[in-house]
């Protein structure tokens, strides 16, 4: 995804602690910091760079962005503003490392 189309208005990268592409697949949550409706995307393509449609815009496009790998219970979220025209790039970077699996006991 080289180029996002005139109608994303952000872009996600998901990167490992090495900035790499994470990989796998992740479940992403977008939602507005005040009343009104959010969004969920499930089981999107970590390996590369995941371009979202359809959020609100500045100046009432404030989201706090949730990023879940779907493997191992990390979930990272981030604030971010959608600008008003054009798009944004939202790096978050997660370590799969340090979380559980879900269902897995506290002490594994």
């Amino acid at each position: 995804m080289a180029d996002a189309d005139a109608n994303s208005c952000i872009r996600l990268r998901i990167l490992n602690p090495r900035r790499q592409p994470l990989g796998g697949t992740v479940d992403i949550e977008f939602k507005r910091r005040h009343a009104g409706p959010g969004m969920a995307i499930k089981g999107a393509n970590a390996s590369k760079d995941i371009d979202v449609r359809g959020l609100q815009r500045a100046p009432h496009g404030h989201y706090r962005v949730t990023v879940t790998p779907t493997d191992v219970f990390k979930p990272v979220s981030q604030f971010v503003n959608i600008p008003a025209n054009g798009f944004t790039t939202l790096e978050i970077v997660i370590d799969k490392g340090a979380g559980r699996k879900p269902g897995s006991p506290a002490g594994d």
